[in-house]
């Protein structure tokens, strides 16, 4: 079985994975899955129109993918960043907007990554501290 068939295998039998837990399935780099399948299709929310919030949720699932992973990921990178030498002498806007680059950075890797607003956000943040500085 190729693998271009076994990713298409892994996706019509999992269609909630995203396309990174496709690969993590299939044992091969993420790009390979967005390149053989496209961006994960927007699924419609089943949600009573007077429940915003819960279509809100469904909205970011499709554009960043599984929440809790996501979390988990993000974490890891903000303790990371936190036990390094120089994360005390940095400024609060320096802490937060390294802090919203790791959050932007979970975005673009557990869920889709032409997602062209998650790189904006990386710029913006990173541009708003060398303006500053």
């Amino acid at each position: 079985m190729t693998k271009r068939d076994k990713i298409l295998k892994v996706a019509r039998e999992n269609p909630y994975l995203s396309r990174v837990d496709v690969a993590k399935r299939v044992k091969c780099d993420p790009s390979y899955v967005y390149m053989m399948l496209g961006p994960k299709p927007k699924s419609e929310p089943v949600v009573s129109e007077d429940n915003i919030v819960e279509q809100v949720l469904v909205e970011r699932g499709n554009d960043y993918g599984d929440y809790a992973s996501k979390a988990q990921f993000i974490q890891g990178v903000k303790y990371l960043m936190r036990s390094s030498p120089s994360w005390e002498a940095m400024d609060a806007d320096m802490r937060e907007s390294m802090e919203m680059i790791a959050h932007k950075m979970g975005r673009v890797v557990y869920g889709d990554p032409t997602h062209k607003d998650n790189f904006l956000d990386i710029a913006g943040y990173a541009k708003l501290v060398a303006d500053r500085l």
